[in-house]
Protein backbone atom coordinates (compact mmCIF):
# COMPACT_ATOMS: atom_id res chain seq x y z
CA UNK A 1 0.00 0.00 0.00
CA UNK A 2 0.36 3.83 -0.30
CA UNK A 3 0.45 5.40 2.97
CA UNK A 4 0.20 9.12 3.40
CA UNK A 5 0.08 9.53 7.37
CA UNK A 6 -0.21 13.18 8.45
CA UNK A 7 0.29 14.63 12.28
CA UNK A 8 1.77 17.06 14.71
CA UNK A 9 4.55 15.28 14.75
CA UNK A 10 8.37 17.11 14.52
CA UNK A 11 10.66 14.62 14.49
CA UNK A 12 11.52 11.14 12.45
CA UNK A 13 11.48 7.82 14.38
CA UNK A 14 15.26 7.51 15.22
CA UNK A 15 15.52 11.12 16.22
CA UNK A 16 12.19 10.60 19.28
CA UNK A 17 13.82 9.65 22.96
CA UNK A 18 9.88 8.47 23.46
CA UNK A 19 7.97 6.36 20.77
CA UNK A 20 5.17 7.43 20.56
CA UNK A 21 2.20 5.54 18.47
CA UNK A 22 3.16 7.55 15.33
CA UNK A 23 6.35 7.58 15.89
CA UNK A 24 6.05 3.54 15.52
CA UNK A 25 3.51 2.55 13.39
CA UNK A 26 4.88 4.86 9.90
CA UNK A 27 8.36 3.37 10.73
CA UNK A 28 6.67 -0.39 11.27
CA UNK A 29 4.80 0.36 7.79
CA UNK A 30 7.78 0.44 6.20
CA UNK A 31 9.43 -2.44 7.69
CA UNK A 32 6.20 -4.33 6.26
CA UNK A 33 7.14 -3.62 3.10
CA UNK A 34 4.29 -0.53 2.34
CA UNK A 35 5.51 2.76 1.10
CA UNK A 36 5.15 5.37 3.37
CA UNK A 37 5.45 9.14 3.62
CA UNK A 38 5.25 11.17 6.65
CA UNK A 39 3.84 14.85 7.21
CA UNK A 40 5.11 16.55 9.84
CA UNK A 41 4.00 19.58 11.55
CA UNK A 42 6.25 21.73 9.65
CA UNK A 43 5.45 20.56 6.22
CA UNK A 44 1.52 20.94 6.80
CA UNK A 45 1.94 23.39 4.16
CA UNK A 46 2.99 21.66 0.78
CA UNK A 47 0.53 18.37 2.14
CA UNK A 48 -2.01 19.18 -1.46
CA UNK A 49 0.92 18.56 -3.45
CA UNK A 50 2.51 15.34 -1.24
CA UNK A 51 -0.86 14.01 -1.81
CA UNK A 52 -0.60 14.50 -5.95
CA UNK A 53 2.68 13.85 -5.74
CA UNK A 54 2.74 10.32 -4.57
CA UNK A 55 -0.73 9.71 -5.22
CA UNK A 56 -1.69 7.41 -1.79
CA UNK A 57 -4.31 4.53 -1.58
CA UNK A 58 -4.30 5.63 2.06
CA UNK A 59 -4.32 9.03 4.24
CA UNK A 60 -4.00 8.79 7.78
CA UNK A 61 -4.65 11.87 10.10
CA UNK A 62 -3.82 11.90 13.59
CA UNK A 63 -4.36 14.86 15.76
CA UNK A 64 -7.43 17.35 16.21
CA UNK A 65 -5.63 20.24 13.74
CA UNK A 66 -4.29 17.43 11.13
CA UNK A 67 -7.64 15.44 11.42
CA UNK A 68 -9.20 19.30 9.94
CA UNK A 69 -6.82 19.15 7.16
CA UNK A 70 -7.50 15.93 5.82
CA UNK A 71 -11.19 16.40 6.48
CA UNK A 72 -11.57 19.57 4.19
CA UNK A 73 -9.11 17.81 1.73
CA UNK A 74 -12.27 14.87 1.96
CA UNK A 75 -15.08 17.63 1.44
CA UNK A 76 -13.56 19.04 -1.77
CA UNK A 77 -15.54 17.78 -5.14
CA UNK A 78 -14.06 15.37 -7.23
CA UNK A 79 -13.39 11.83 -7.20
CA UNK A 80 -10.29 11.05 -4.64
CA UNK A 81 -8.63 8.17 -4.75
CA UNK A 82 -7.22 7.59 -2.08
CA UNK A 83 -9.31 6.40 1.29
CA UNK A 84 -9.22 8.83 4.28
CA UNK A 85 -8.74 7.36 7.78
CA UNK A 86 -8.74 9.43 11.21
CA UNK A 87 -7.10 7.73 13.86
CA UNK A 88 -7.84 9.35 17.51
CA UNK A 89 -5.41 10.15 20.26
CA UNK A 90 -5.61 8.18 23.28
CA UNK A 91 -7.11 10.83 25.43
CA UNK A 92 -10.30 10.11 25.93
CA UNK A 93 -11.14 13.87 25.81
CA UNK A 94 -8.69 15.66 23.81
CA UNK A 95 -10.93 16.52 20.98
CA UNK A 96 -14.08 18.95 21.52
CA UNK A 97 -17.10 16.44 20.63
CA UNK A 98 -18.23 18.30 17.60
CA UNK A 99 -14.91 18.41 15.66
CA UNK A 100 -15.04 14.56 16.28
CA UNK A 101 -18.32 14.15 14.77
CA UNK A 102 -17.11 16.70 11.97
CA UNK A 103 -14.12 14.24 11.63
CA UNK A 104 -16.27 11.24 11.77
CA UNK A 105 -18.43 12.75 8.69
CA UNK A 106 -15.68 13.46 6.65
CA UNK A 107 -13.46 10.57 6.60
CA UNK A 108 -13.86 7.32 5.93
CA UNK A 109 -13.37 5.47 8.36
CA UNK A 110 -12.52 6.28 11.93
CA UNK A 111 -9.92 3.91 14.34
CA UNK A 112 -8.95 4.69 17.42
CA UNK A 113 -6.55 2.74 20.64
CA UNK A 114 -9.54 3.60 23.16
CA UNK A 115 -12.46 1.80 23.23
CA UNK A 116 -14.17 4.47 25.11
CA UNK A 117 -13.55 6.56 21.86
CA UNK A 118 -14.40 4.07 19.43
CA UNK A 119 -17.70 3.29 21.00
CA UNK A 120 -19.05 7.18 21.46
CA UNK A 121 -17.59 8.36 18.17
CA UNK A 122 -19.07 5.31 15.92
CA UNK A 123 -15.46 4.12 14.91
CA UNK A 124 -15.06 1.69 12.71
CA UNK A 125 -11.59 -0.30 14.03
CA UNK A 126 -9.63 -0.97 17.36
CA UNK A 127 -6.52 -0.74 16.89
CA UNK A 128 -5.11 -1.02 20.45
CA UNK A 129 -0.99 0.29 21.42
CA UNK A 130 1.28 -2.11 21.98
CA UNK A 131 4.73 -2.77 23.79
CA UNK A 132 8.08 -4.15 23.08
CA UNK A 133 8.90 -4.44 27.02
CA UNK A 134 9.56 -7.92 28.93
CA UNK A 135 9.68 -8.49 32.02
CA UNK A 136 12.92 -8.06 33.96
CA UNK A 137 14.68 -9.48 37.33
CA UNK A 138 16.25 -5.79 38.67
CA UNK A 139 16.79 -5.14 42.63
CA UNK A 140 14.16 -2.92 43.66
CA UNK A 141 15.69 0.91 44.55
CA UNK A 142 12.23 2.85 44.93
CA UNK A 143 8.68 2.18 46.08
CA UNK A 144 6.68 3.27 43.07
CA UNK A 145 7.04 4.87 39.72
CA UNK A 146 5.19 6.80 37.31
CA UNK A 147 6.23 6.77 33.41
CA UNK A 148 5.55 9.46 31.15
CA UNK A 149 4.68 13.05 30.74
CA UNK A 150 4.10 15.68 33.65
CA UNK A 151 1.85 17.90 31.54
CA UNK A 152 -0.71 19.64 34.63
CA UNK A 153 -3.65 17.49 33.49
CA UNK A 154 -1.63 14.19 34.96
CA UNK A 155 -2.06 15.72 38.94
CA UNK A 156 1.95 14.70 38.78
CA UNK A 157 2.70 17.30 41.76
CA UNK A 158 -0.24 16.24 43.47
CA UNK A 159 0.78 12.74 43.55
CA UNK A 160 4.71 13.82 44.10
CA UNK A 161 3.28 15.75 47.07
CA UNK A 162 1.13 12.43 48.62
CA UNK A 163 4.09 10.26 48.28
CA UNK A 164 6.17 12.52 50.20
CA UNK A 165 3.67 12.42 53.19
CA UNK A 166 3.54 8.61 53.11
CA UNK A 167 7.43 8.34 53.45
CA UNK A 168 6.85 6.22 49.32
CA UNK A 169 9.66 6.20 47.75
CA UNK A 170 8.58 7.79 44.25
CA UNK A 171 10.67 7.63 40.95
CA UNK A 172 9.19 10.03 38.29
CA UNK A 173 10.59 8.91 34.56
CA UNK A 174 10.33 10.89 31.72
CA UNK A 175 12.59 12.15 28.84
CA UNK A 176 14.79 9.65 28.91
CA UNK A 177 15.01 7.27 25.83
CA UNK A 178 12.72 4.81 25.37
CA UNK A 179 15.41 1.89 25.49
CA UNK A 180 16.08 2.74 29.23
CA UNK A 181 12.84 2.94 30.83
CA UNK A 182 12.32 -0.99 31.13
CA UNK A 183 14.97 -1.42 33.55
CA UNK A 184 13.54 1.88 35.84
CA UNK A 185 10.50 0.10 35.70
CA UNK A 186 12.18 -3.19 36.40
CA UNK A 187 13.60 -1.33 40.00
CA UNK A 188 10.24 -0.13 40.77
CA UNK A 189 7.78 -2.36 43.21
CA UNK A 190 5.07 -0.74 42.04
CA UNK A 191 3.93 1.21 39.14
CA UNK A 192 1.69 4.57 39.50
CA UNK A 193 -1.25 5.07 36.67
CA UNK A 194 -2.60 8.19 37.37
CA UNK A 195 -4.78 8.90 34.47
CA UNK A 196 -8.67 8.03 34.01
CA UNK A 197 -8.59 6.85 30.19
CA UNK A 198 -8.34 3.17 28.73
CA UNK A 199 -5.46 3.12 26.30
CA UNK A 200 -2.36 5.31 27.53
CA UNK A 201 1.02 3.48 26.30
CA UNK A 202 2.51 3.59 29.87
CA UNK A 203 -0.71 0.77 30.71
CA UNK A 204 0.96 -1.23 27.63
CA UNK A 205 4.67 -0.89 28.97
CA UNK A 206 3.60 -1.50 32.75
CA UNK A 207 1.28 -4.41 31.95
CA UNK A 208 4.34 -6.31 29.71
CA UNK A 209 6.70 -6.30 32.51
CA UNK A 210 4.46 -7.99 34.47
CA UNK A 211 4.21 -4.93 36.87
CA UNK A 212 1.31 -4.55 39.85
CA UNK A 213 -0.40 -0.91 38.89
CA UNK A 214 -2.16 1.55 41.34
CA UNK A 215 -4.70 3.37 39.36
CA UNK A 216 -6.34 6.11 39.92
CA UNK A 217 -10.53 5.45 39.98
CA UNK A 218 -13.10 6.19 38.59
CA UNK A 219 -11.29 5.25 35.27
CA UNK A 220 -12.15 3.62 31.39
CA UNK A 221 -9.31 1.56 31.99
CA UNK A 222 -11.38 -0.61 34.65
CA UNK A 223 -14.08 -0.97 31.85
CA UNK A 224 -12.06 -3.06 29.67
CA UNK A 225 -10.78 -5.09 31.83
CA UNK A 226 -7.42 -3.66 33.12
CA UNK A 227 -5.67 -5.41 35.79
CA UNK A 228 -4.74 -2.75 38.57
CA UNK A 229 -5.17 -1.64 42.28
CA UNK A 230 -7.83 0.66 41.78
CA UNK A 231 -8.60 3.80 43.97
CA UNK A 232 -9.42 7.26 44.63
CA UNK A 233 -6.22 7.42 46.57
CA UNK A 234 -2.91 6.61 44.77
CA UNK A 235 -0.67 6.72 48.07
CA UNK A 236 -2.45 4.47 49.86
CA UNK A 237 -2.74 2.43 47.46
CA UNK A 238 0.75 1.64 46.84
CA UNK A 239 1.15 1.32 50.57
CA UNK A 240 -1.47 -0.87 50.53
CA UNK A 241 0.51 -3.27 47.71
CA UNK A 242 3.63 -2.79 49.71
CA UNK A 243 2.21 -4.28 52.38
CA UNK A 244 0.69 -6.98 50.66
CA UNK A 245 3.25 -8.13 48.99
CA UNK A 246 1.89 -11.65 47.36
CA UNK A 247 -1.46 -9.87 46.07
CA UNK A 248 1.32 -7.56 44.22
CA UNK A 249 3.15 -10.69 42.23
CA UNK A 250 -0.10 -12.45 41.57
CA UNK A 251 -1.51 -7.95 39.78
CA UNK A 252 1.64 -8.08 38.08
CA UNK A 253 0.93 -11.68 36.20
CA UNK A 254 -2.66 -11.15 35.40
CA UNK A 255 -1.53 -7.28 34.39
CA UNK A 256 0.92 -9.71 32.12
CA UNK A 257 -1.59 -11.79 30.98
CA UNK A 258 -3.84 -8.79 29.98
CA UNK A 259 -1.14 -7.65 27.70
CA UNK A 260 -0.63 -11.04 26.17
CA UNK A 261 -4.42 -11.28 25.45
CA UNK A 262 -5.49 -7.79 24.41
CA UNK A 263 -1.99 -6.16 22.93
CA UNK A 264 1.31 -7.84 22.02
CA UNK A 265 4.71 -6.14 20.56
CA UNK A 266 4.73 -2.97 18.49
CA UNK A 267 5.12 -4.71 15.09
CA UNK A 268 2.21 -7.05 15.74
CA UNK A 269 -0.25 -3.93 16.46
CA UNK A 270 1.35 -2.27 13.09
CA UNK A 271 0.29 -5.98 11.32
CA UNK A 272 -2.96 -5.87 12.81
CA UNK A 273 -3.24 -2.53 11.51
CA UNK A 274 -1.92 -3.03 8.05
CA UNK A 275 -4.78 -5.39 7.37
CA UNK A 276 -7.42 -3.15 8.78
CA UNK A 277 -5.89 -0.99 6.17
CA UNK A 278 -6.55 -3.39 3.31
CA UNK A 279 -9.84 -4.25 4.11
CA UNK A 280 -10.83 -0.17 3.65
CA UNK A 281 -8.58 -0.30 0.51
CA UNK A 282 -10.54 -3.02 -0.88
CA UNK A 283 -14.33 -1.13 0.22
CA UNK A 284 -13.03 2.05 -1.34
CA UNK A 285 -12.23 -0.12 -4.57
CA UNK A 286 -15.54 -1.63 -4.63
CA UNK A 287 -17.21 1.47 -3.69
Amino acid sequence: MRIIVITHDTLPYHLHKAKMRWTRFPYLFGKLGHSVVYVYKQDWWHYFWTYLRFKPDIVISVGKVAGLITAFHHLLPGKKKAVFVHDMTDHFALYPAGRLRFFRKHHDFITSPTHYNLIKYKGNDLIPNGSDFTPLNEKPEYDACYVGQVVPIYNIPQLIESCKKENIILKIITDIPNEEVPSCIAKARVCVYPLSWDSSIKMYDYAAMAKPVVAISPNLAEEIGYPAYYTPNLAEGIKYLLEHPQKAVTLGKKARQWYLQNSGTWEEQAKKYCMVLEKYVRAGCAA
